[in-house]
C-alpha cells in the first residue's frame, strides 16, 4: 500500500536529502580549505601552469609572443581540481599511517568520511571531461588518468610490501602523477597552436620534476632520527638525503641554463630570466642552517620558495620577452 502526501505538506524526504548534500558539500568545502586551500594549491597550479606555457611558447619558433588567455586559466583550474583529488587519495591512501603520526588530519578526526572523498573524486574527474572541446581529447584524457592511477596506488600499496616500505621505489610508483600533469600542459599546449615543441619540452618538463622533488625530498630530510615515519633521511640515510635535495635543486637551475640559456635574452626580458637561476639563494640558506645544525630539520618553506621563484621566473621572463 502506497501512501500519498497531502497537499501542501512538505516533502520530508526531499528536505532530508538536501540537508545531507548540504552538509556534505560542507564538509568537503572544509577539507579543501584545510587540505588543499586555493591560496597555495591554485597558486601554485597557476603558476606550474604559466611557467611551463610560457616557456613553451619561447621555444616554439612559430610563436612571436605569449600572453595568458583564458585557456590558460582554464588548464590552472584543471591542474588545481586534479592536485584535490589527489589530496583526498592520499588522505585514505595514508590513513593507518595518520592514525598514529597524523591524528588531527580530517579522516582520522571523522571531519569527512572515506564515502565523501571518493564520491567527489568521481564528480571532479566526470566534470574534467568537459575540457575536450577547449583542451583536445589528448590532453584531457591524462587528468582521469592521473586521478585514476593515483586511486590505484593504495591497491598496490597493500599487494606489495616493497612499494608500501621503500621510499625510493614509493615515489618512483607515485610521482608519474606529478609527470603527467606537466604532460597534460604540454599537450594543452600543442593543441591551442596547432602544433608546438616536440622532444624539446622534454628538459623543460624535467626542471618541472627537479623543482617538485626538491621540496618533496626537503620536506621528509632531518637531522634527528625518526623511527616508524616516513623520511628519506631515515630509510636512507642523512648524507644520501641531504643530497638528493640538493642535487634536485642543481639539476633544476642547471636545466634552465641549457635550456633556455639568460644571457641570450635580449632587452627587458634578459633581468627575470635569471631569476630561476638566482631561486638557488634559498637552497644555498637552507644548506646552511640544515649542515651547520641551526635547524634539526631541512627548512621547507626556503624550499617551497625555490620552486615558486624558479616559476615566477620563467613566466615574468616568458611575459617580457614576447
Amino acid at each position: 500500500m502506497t501512501t500519498a502526501t497531502a497537499p501542501g505538506a512538505p516533502d520530508r524526504s526531499g528536505t532530508a536529502g538536501r540537508v545531507r548534500v548540504t552538509r556534505t558539500a560542507g564538509r568537503l568545502g572544509r577539507f579543501v580549505l584545510e587540505r588543499c586551500p586555493p591560496q597555495v594549491y591554485a597558486v601554485y597550479a597557476l603558476l606550474w601552469t604559466l611557467a611551463l606555457e610560457g616557456s613553451l611558447a619561447r621555444l616554439d619558433p612559430a610563436v612571436a609572443g605569449w600572453r595568458p588567455t583564458g585557456g590558460t586559466v582554464l588548464t590552472a583550474l584543471a591542474l588545481w581540481l586534479v592536485l584535490c583529488c589527489l589530496r583526498a587519495v592520499d588522505e585514505w591512501k595514508d590513513l593507518a599511517y595518520d592514525r598514529v603520526h597524523h591524528p588531527e588530519r580530517p579522516l582520522v578526526r571523522g571531519a569527512v568520511t572515506r564515502g565523501e572523498l571518493r564520491a567527489a573524486v568521481c564528480l571532479v574527474t566526470a566534470a574534467l571531461l568537459l575540457l575536450v572541446p577547449v583542451s583536445g581529447a589528448a590532453a584531457t584524457a591524462v587528468l582521469p588518468a592521473v586521478v585514476g592511477y593515483a586511486a590505484a596506488l593504495p591497491w598496490l600499496e597493500r599487494r606489495s610490501r616493497r612499494v608500501r616500505e621503500s621510499m625510493l621505489l614509493n615515489l618512483a610508483v607515485t610521482y608519474p602523477v606529478q609527470l603527467l600533469l606537466s604532460v597534460h600542459v604540454w599537450l594543452v599546449y600543442r593543441h591551442s597552436h596547432g602544433a608546438g615543441p616536440g622532444w624539446v619540452a622534454v628538459p623543460l618538463v624535467a626542471v618541472c620534476v627537479c623543482a617538485f622533488l626538491h621540496v618533496e625530498f626537503a620536506r621528509k630530510t632531518s637531522r634527528a632520527d625518526r623511527p616508524g615515519q616516513q623520511y628519506y633521511s631515515t630509510a636512507l640515510g642523512r648524507g644520501p638525503a641531504t643530497a638528493l635535495t640538493l642535487g634536485t635543486a642543481a639539476g633544476a637551475v642547471l636545466l634552465v641554463l641549457v635550456v633556455l640559456p639568460p644571457w641570450r635574452v635580449p632587452g627587458v626580458a634578459g633581468a627575470p630570466a635569471w631569476v630561476p637561476v638566482a631561486a638557488a639563494g634559498w637552497v644555498g640558506w637552507a644548506a646552511r642552517r640544515f649542515l651547520t645544525g641551526r635547524a634539526a630539520d631541512w627548512p621547507v618553506p626556503p624550499a617551497l620558495a625555490f620552486l615558486v621563484t624558479v616559476y615566477l621566473g620563467l613566466a615574468l621572463t616568458a611575459w617580457a620577452a614576447a
